[in-house]
């Protein structure tokens, strides 16, 4: 669900972007598809343990080290990302 309000959410960015009788390239849909990707990468295990944890009462079924565990993998996540792009540029 959050996959696809995000689709129509840079689906709408791009039809304001572009002239309506224009035609569209898909090279130049690349960068747009991998932003949507990278965020999709971070933001679906996010949604994902936030779901779980709203679910299950967090004393019981998590200990906290898997609470420090799954933060340091999205951190590990987002560095990894963010210096794949850099590199790019």
């Amino acid at each position: 669900m959050l996959a696809l309000v995000h689709a129509l959410h840079v689906l709408g960015g791009l039809n304001l972007a572009l002239p309506a009788l224009g035609r569209v390239r898909l090279r130049v849909l690349a960068h747009p598809a991998r932003r949507y990707l990278v965020v999709q990468v971070v933001a679906q295990p996010v949604l994902f343990a936030g779901l779980v944890l709203a679910q299950a009462p967090v004393r019981d079924a998590l200990p906290p080290a898997a609470v420090v565990l799954a933060t340091a993998v999205c951190a590990v996540a987002v560095v990894v990302v963010l210096r794949v792009l850099a590199a790019r540029r």
